[in-house]
């Protein structure tokens, strides 16, 4: 087990220090900036670091004072593939109506509708950005 919290620890250290450029110690408390372009707008987002995060499924994240971003409740940032995202939460009924209103034909055509709907909805859980800590 102490194995597992040692591999953690280090993990997070690396993580922290090579993204945010601090040591996760001294992450929380720190002011950021996340800027980006959503759709045709841009903006810009300030607050404060309430913490941080790393597990091996979903990386690091990092857990802000601000409450909302775009209307929506904001959840974390994240480190993707794409650079850093807002992950926030959304209203996800609309988008399993329309996957339960396709036709029950296991065609390939509606397997097609039913995964560009799921890809739809993972772009709508994330605005991607730069963030940077003070």
């Amino acid at each position: 087990m102490s194995e597992h919290n040692d591999y953690a620890r280090d993990t997070l250290t690396a993580v922290t220090q090579n993204l945010l450029g601090h040591p996760p110690l001294t992450v929380v408390g720190k002011k950021f900036l996340f800027t980006a372009t959503h759709g045709s707008h841009d903006f810009a987002l300030m607050g404060t670091v309430t913490g941080i995060a790393w597990a091996d499924e979903s990386g690091l994240e990092v857990f802000v004072s601000t409450p909302r971003l775009w209307g929506s409740p904001l959840r974390s940032f994240m480190v993707t593939q794409n650079g850093w995202a807002a992950r926030i939460e959304i209203d996800e009924e609309p988008y399993r109506r329309r996957i339960e209103n396709l036709p029950d034909d296991d065609s390939p055509e509606t397997d097609a509708k039913g995964e560009a709907i799921s890809r739809e909805l993972i772009r709508a859980r994330f605005i991607y950005g730069c963030l940077t800590l003070s």
